[in-house]
């Protein structure tokens, strides 16, 4: 399972499987573009090339 690190998870509710990934980094780049004048969408589609 994969949940962002939006909501704190204690580390007792913790799990084998369990992925926290940060989102500051996506967050920071969905203002950087939106603050350049460009798309978000744009922003998500380039991301998703990625994978």
């Amino acid at each position: 399972m994969v949940v962002t690190d939006s909501l704190v998870i204690p580390e007792e509710k913790r799990f084998p499987g369990l992925t926290v990934l940060g989102i500051a980094p996506l967050l920071a780049e969905a203002i950087r573009t939106v603050q350049a004048g460009g798309s978000v969408r744009a922003m998500q589609e380039s991301l998703a090339a990625r994978e």
